[in-house]
């Protein structure tokens, strides 16, 4: 599997840093970015504001860090899925159960990614989108690729095909955010990805 850089790279944050964070996390998913103060997710950090700005400078420094964080993260385990997994098949199978535990585990990064992607030109921190969205999706493609070459896929466009999957991804946890919906289960993972390998269309 070749390797893909990640233009996110971010050092391992400390226990002040962590509890800033976490802070920052919950309150812009719960109130939105632009509705959160710096007083608030110091309170709730239990820090003074000086301490804030030492390690992130301003609050969109910290939302940075925190999406990119995240973001690192996700990298890190897909890569660690195609180092563990072969098989074209396998490797998405164990990325989507992957996505969608992260969707159900940590909802609130789900909610922090929806409002930058969603949010109105010239609202929210300045981040560059293209390359957040672009750091998972080469490696899917990636794994396009390699299925392709391999004869485990049929040829095609790698960058169509890997949008095709992870929009039936991402538009299954778009649809769940808020709702009482059933919830991203490992076995429901298998079923889209068996779905996406096999087409609906009657033999």
């Amino acid at each position: 599997m070749s390797e893909v850089a990640s233009p996110f790279l971010v050092r391992r944050p400390n226990k002040t840093e962590l509890r800033l964070m976490d802070s920052a996390l919950s309150l812009f998913a719960e109130k939105g970015f632009e509705s959160t103060s710096v007083r608030e997710i110091i309170e709730r950090a239990g820090v003074t504001r000086p301490v804030l700005y030492y390690y992130f400078a301003s609050k969109e420094g910290l939302f940075s860090r925190l999406i990119k964080s995240r973001i690192q993260n996700n990298a890190h385990q897909i890569d660690a899925i195609c180092e563990e997994i072969t098989g074209c098949a396998d490797r998405l199978r164990a990325i989507a159960r992957n996505f969608f535990e992260q969707a159900e585990t940590e909802p609130a990064v789900v909610r922090l990614t929806l409002q930058l992607f969603f949010s109105p030109p010239g609202q929210g921190p300045d981040i560059d989108k293209k390359a957040l969205w672009r750091d998972r999706f080469d490696r899917i493609q990636n794994v396009v690729r390699e299925g392709i070459e391999s004869g485990d896929l049929k040829p095609g466009d790698t960058e169509e095909i890997a949008m095709a999957f992870c929009a039936m991804l991402d538009m299954q946890i778009l649809s769940r955010w808020g709702s009482d919906q059933e919830a991203l289960t490992p076995e429901f993972a298998e079923r889209l990805v068996n779905l996406f390998l096999n087409g609906a269309a009657a033999s």
